[in-house]
């Protein structure tokens, strides 16, 4: 006789829950930096990342609502990093003492904080364009479609298509980079 199928587990759909998870998606982009940095480029950064959202998800009963969730999901990710330092030490690829660990990850500490502003800096930035170019950018970076099949939707050359979006992609970067200029 065949035992009975283990039943799925069902997701739980609290508040804290989603909360948590809405917390672990805000910081992917911070996560990636921070592990990169302390890994010294992007080869491990996502399998580190990918660790420390389990982790997280998996002690998210652990967290205190209204406490610091970022210092908290950092510092997972340093002993993450460290985790898989060690495991790379054994392989004898790549060797760091633990001081120059804990320069490294102050470093991508600051470097992930400034990845979170320059987000910031570009929701604000996209706030004050008008809303056909904000559609026009979501159409090529979102959902990323093709220029010829939006150039024949709105009766335009690809290229001047192409064009618009270069003029756009310019005047978000210097927006961005004055925003952050102005709040260092």
């Amino acid at each position: 006789m065949n035992p009975d199928p283990k039943p799925e587990p069902m997701l739980e759909d609290s508040a804290s829950a989603r909360e948590v998870a809405a917390l672990i998606r805000g910081l992917q982009p911070t996560l990636t930096e921070f592990a990169a940095g302390l890994l010294g480029g992007a080869d491990g950064a996502d399998d580190v990342v990918q660790e420390t959202n389990l982790f997280l998800w998996e002690r998210r009963a652990d967290y205190e609502p209204g406490s610091d969730f970022r210092a908290w999901a950092l510092r997972v990710a340093r002993f993450k990093v460290m985790a898989a330092r060690r495991d790379v030490a054994r392989e004898r690829r790549l060797r760091f003492s633990d001081e120059t660990l804990e320069r490294l990850a102050a470093r991508a500490e600051e470097r992930a904080g400034g990845a979170e502003r320059r987000l910031k800096a570009l929701g604000g930035c996209l706030g004050r364009i008008r809303l056909q170019d904000r559609r026009l950018l979501e159409w090529k970076y979102a959902r990323r479609g093709s220029l010829t099949e939006l150039a024949d939707a709105v009766g335009e050359s690809a290229n001047a298509i192409h064009k618009k979006i270069s003029r756009l992609r310019m005047a978000l970067r210097q927006c961005v980079e004055k925003a952050l200029s102005q709040n260092p």
